[in-house]
């Protein structure tokens, strides 16, 4: 209760920062969130390239499949990242 000391059987501790992590990678549309895919440790070009290749086209489609009355418009179509070196590098911009 506020005021009142802490009991023991109350505080449960924990360790800041334990170790491990994840990386991720997902995208939002217009029509909701897209694929979220667990990339490992650590996303180089090769990775992230493989990753828009496969997991943002199945986002694209799945949205044009359940939504065919909208057709996504490509010529709309926004790609917004920010300025990490894998996502300006030559292989991911061809």
């Amino acid at each position: 209760m506020p005021g009142e000391p802490l009991q023991t059987q109350h505080v449960r501790e924990t360790v800041k920062h334990g170790g491990g992590c994840i990386m991720v990678w997902s995208c939002i549309t217009w029509h909701g969130p897209g694929y979220i895919v667990v990339v490992g440790h650590n996303m180089d070009k090769f990775v992230y390239l493989s990753v828009l290749q496969d997991d943002l086209v199945k986002t694209m489609a799945e949205y044009i499949e359940k939504n065919p009355q909208d057709r996504m418009d490509f010529s709309r179509f926004v790609f917004m990242q920010d300025s990490d070196p894998k996502h300006k590098s030559k292989i991911v911009s061809e």
